[in-house]
């Protein structure tokens, strides 16, 4: 990790600070992954068409993105979070010391731990996503995510602390059920290599998040038809067809999509060059970033108010039949 230090003007006071140590790290660490994503698209596809040259054109969509994606780190992000969700984004934290270790990882062999884990992660992410998309609460929260009109490597991050929270809050207590996983104490030649490859894995899974949103249309052959999600696959699943809706939840492997019935490869040429978005899009259209930073939040309490009314409203007239017919 890299030790961040913090000085404090011209009185050289040096502050040293676990947080700002993880978060300059990570900071550090999410600016070398997009340097890498954008590296990766101008290889294959050239500079004129790359994310890169949309970055230095600077429309709206541009703008949008570089907002959510430096938002996470500034010191009012976990407030605005909170206040947001009305403490959803802590929901998790009295619940996982409770699941914890539940049906623990560690008794299994090391190798085993790490693609259990990566299977029962992919497994509530596949859902967590297909959720958000056929709930009609959830899908307000989320189709900021999908307004983007072009695909750029930053959008990634179009994604609000608020739909962020409710993400963290379907997925983080359930993982934590199936234990953590631990390195042997007493490792061999082949648990260093099996570590060494799964750190790999894991860097690939960073960095093809971003790809994925980027202008490649690369479908990685087998590859990506039986295990890791492509840019190609995840392409259809931002589209504005109607063929295309409702496929490739998957973020990482493919295999949820599979055994569900919503894969879609990509590969045709209608899918490489499908529209991207959503039917009624309502965003990247004020010049007032915080004003469509509300919109998640205001949908969302909107649908449940609406929902409850009309519940309410059922139960009110089952009540009244109930009443007459006793009179």
């Amino acid at each position: 990790l890299i030790n961040l230090k913090v000085y404090w003007g011209k009185l050289g006071l040096t502050i040293e600070h676990p947080v700002l140590t993880a978060v300059g790290s990570a900071f550090v660490t999410f600016c070398l992954v997009l340097a890498t994503a954008y590296s990766v698209e101008v290889y294959f596809i050239g500079f004129q068409r790359s994310s890169f040259r949309m970055l230095l054109k600077w429309d709206r969509q541009i703008r949008y993105d570089l907002f959510y994606a430096l938002l996470p780190w500034t010191p009012i992000y976990a407030t605005v979070t909170y206040w947001m969700t009305l403490g959803i984004d802590r929901v998790n934290q009295p619940i996982i010391p409770y699941v914890k270790d539940g049906f623990s990882l560690a008794s299994l062999a090391f190798p085993i731990q790490l693609v259990a884990f990566q299977l029962i992660w992919s497994f509530l992410v596949y859902w967590q996503h297909r959720a958000f998309h056929m709930i009609p609460i959830f899908w307000e929260t989320h189709k900021f995510h999908h307004s983007a009109e072009q695909m750029t490597t930053l959008s990634f991050m179009r994604e609000t602390p608020f739909t962020a929270a409710l993400t963290t809050a379907f997925t983080a207590a359930p993982a934590a059920a199936f234990g953590t996983m631990v390195f042997p104490a007493s490792p061999t030649a082949a648990d260093y290599v099996i570590a060494a490859i799964y750190a790999c894995y894991i860097s690939f899974a960073a960095l093809n998040e971003y790809l994925q949103h980027s202008n490649l249309t690369l479908t990685y052959g087998w590859v990506g038809r039986y295990f890791v999600a492509s840019p190609a696959n995840h392409r259809v699943h931002h589209s504005i067809l109607p063929e295309h809706l409702n496929k490739n939840f998957s973020a990482s492997w493919v295999l949820w999509d599979r055994i569900f019935g919503t894969y879609h490869e990509g590969a045709d040429p209608v899918a490489q060059t499908c529209p991207v978005g959503y039917d009624g899009n309502i965003y990247n259209k004020n010049k007032w970033i915080v004003v469509e930073y509300l919109y998640p939040m205001i949908g969302f309490y909107g649908a449940i108010y609406v929902t409850l009314r009309r519940y309410l409203r059922k139960l009110l007239s089952a009540g009244d039949a109930w009443f007459n017919n006793r009179t």
